[in-house]
């Protein structure tokens, strides 16, 4: 378990968010708000885009890359607030107790 305040979403989106420079950061995150499929039994897939989360509890799903840990986060979606798996840089995670 731990919090993350940062940006997460797809690989792809935290990819390219974190290459962009700091004067376009803002404007990606803006441009690309993430969007997930909801099946009916209510789980989220194929998600793709960015959202910035504040002090959000997750769960480590899996941390075997450098630069990024893939978690489990609670995310406010279009049809409402979902546990989906995403991506967020190691930087913005905190252990939690």
């Amino acid at each position: 378990m731990g919090y993350v305040t940062g940006v997460g979403g797809s690989a792809q989106s935290v990819r390219e968010y974190l290459a962009a420079p700091s004067r376009d950061k803002y404007r990606y995150l803006a441009d690309n708000p993430i969007q997930c499929q909801i099946s009916d039994d209510g789980r989220a897939t194929g998600c793709t885009g960015i959202t910035n989360l504040q002090h959000e509890k997750v769960s480590v799903y899996d941390d075997s890359d450098s630069t990024t840990t893939t978690v489990v986060a609670r995310v406010e979606l279009e049809r409402g607030t979902y546990p989906i798996i995403i991506v967020v840089p190691k930087q913005d995670i905190q252990c939690g107790e």
